[in-house]
């Protein structure tokens, strides 16, 4: 995440940090393909 200058963060009572240096990022998506109109 510091890769791309995310640095925000905030120390937890019980020691560490909120958001470590890495993160684990999941997708789910859903495409559509758009046909083209048969020209008459």
């Amino acid at each position: 995440r510091k890769d791309f200058g995310l640095s925000w963060n905030v120390a937890l009572e019980t020691g560490g940090v909120m958001v470590s240096d890495k993160v684990q990022i999941t997708l789910e998506v859903e495409l559509v393909q758009q046909v083209a109109e048969a020209v008459a």
